[in-house]
């Protein structure tokens, strides 16, 4: 009888161990739910005709209109870049990990009445929506923080990154066009700087500068590399006012400029003015001639411009 003792406390064993394996197993890892940066949109950015971002404080539509991006309302000068960069990440948005995938309670979330909404129009009409609900309690293992979001009519919830929330918190004068004079120092003809007893102009001809004012000889390249550099990288401190009346352009000082900036280049469009009207404490008005905007420029980039001018005919 012993004989079958230890074969039949092996097949025991052997027994336990198979029940175990086949009832008592972890249940198989969700390798959706666990997916690294799943997609949330997949877009053409060139189909992108608009981007609306709405929420509490500002409703922001970006309408694209040729190669450029005009901000409404108003109808305002995008800065092209910035919302190029938008676009294209809206275009192939992708989470940073998928939190629930179905029965969500959004409030959770705070998805159920959610801070922004970002809508993406395509040029055939149909239009995707990015909701985005309350901040993550904590950060990535790299430190950054995350939020929680949720494609509209889409049951999922993700998070994504701070910093391209971020972009989407923009106020509306962020996404404008930054720069009066935006050229490639290549591209330029001749200049010409009028402000108070500076009176000075210069021609690109062949390959050498020359100056035509306030009289004519030769005029060395770095002196017009450091002013048309200055030039290009002018950019409004405020913006003051947009579609100004006739009564705004006086009290601003552009009735009578006390300086001008002109500039000409081979592209499009080919004259570049701006106006320097009136001054306000330590800054200056400024506009350009074919846009309907007054600007608020830091004094000191234009008086850097204006050294920049002397020194030419120095």
């Amino acid at each position: 009888m012993k004989k079958w003792i230890l074969p039949l406390s092996v097949l025991v064993i052997f027994l336990g161990l198979l029940a175990f394996t086949l009832f008592d197993r972890p249940p198989k890892e969700d390798t959706t739910a666990n997916k690294e940066q799943p997609e949330i949109f997949s877009l053409a950015e060139s189909d992108i005709a608009r981007i609306n971002i709405s929420h509490d404080q500002e409703q922001i539509e970006l309408a694209r209109e040729g190669d450029a991006w005009w901000v409404m309302p108003g109808h305002l000068k995008g800065n092209n870049l910035r919302i190029d960069t938008l676009a294209r990440t809206l275009a192939g948005l992708t989470a940073g990990r998928v939190i629930v995938e179905t029965g969500a309670n959004l409030a959770t979330y705070g998805l159920d009445r959610p801070a922004y909404r970002v809508k993406v129009q395509l040029k055939d009409g149909k239009s995707a929506t990015l909701l985005v609900g309350a901040a993550t309690p904590v950060k990535t293992d790299q430190g950054e923080g995350e939020y929680y979001v949720q494609k509209e009519n889409s049951p999922a919830v993700y998070t994504l990154s701070e910093s391209t929330v971020q972009m989407f918190q923009a106020g509306r004068n962020d996404f404008r066009n930054l720069y009066f004079f935006k050229f490639s120092l290549a591209d330029v003809e001749d200049f010409a700087v009028r402000w108070g007893d500076l009176d000075v102009a210069a021609r690109l001809e062949g390959t050498e500068w020359q100056l035509t004012r306030p009289e004519s000889r030769p005029v060395d390249l770095d002196k017009v590399t450091s002013f048309l550099d200055k030039a290009t990288f002018l950019e409004p401190k405020e913006f003051v006012k947009d579609y100004p009346a006739e009564a705004d352009l006086s009290r601003f000082g552009f009735t009578s400029p006390q300086g001008r900036i002109v500039i000409h280049q081979k592209a499009e469009p080919k004259e570049l003015v701006a106006e320097i009207g009136a001054r306000a404490g330590e800054d200056y008005y400024v506009r350009r001639s074919d846009e309907p905007y007054i600007y608020l420029v830091a004094g000191k980039d234009l008086e850097d411009m204006q050294r920049a001018a002397e020194e030419m005919v120095k």
